[in-house]
């Protein structure tokens, strides 16, 4: 299924959108705050969770767009998952918890 998904984005997705996604990919940073988008935290609960700036989680998602070539962060959150960037929480056995990290 992750195969047809990942097949059907590249066929929409421009050939210059498919080099530029294929060769900027996600930091680990980057793929944990997508984690919490995805589990429909705002900027400022990921911020909150992570101990970081609010500004500081605004700017990663900035990057994350341009680089998934994406203009919202649900949109993000999508593709990273039918890229096989991320997985969706429902494949992770374990909660989420800001103290213990993830290995992305």
């Amino acid at each position: 299924m992750l195969r047809y998904v990942q097949n059907e984005l590249y066929r929409i997705v421009e050939t210059r959108d498919r080099a530029e996604i294929c060769k900027n990919p996600l930091s680990p940073r980057e793929k944990e705050i997508l984690l919490w988008v995805g589990e429909g935290l705002t900027s400022k609960g990921i911020a909150d969770k992570l101990r970081i700036s609010f500004r500081t989680v605004e700017h990663h998602l900035a990057v994350i767009q341009r680089k998934l070539s994406v203009t919202n962060r649900q949109q993000a959150v999508t593709r990273a998952i039918s890229l096989g960037f991320i997985l969706p929480l429902n494949t992770y056995n374990a909660p989420r918890d800001p103290s213990v990290r993830l290995i992305i």
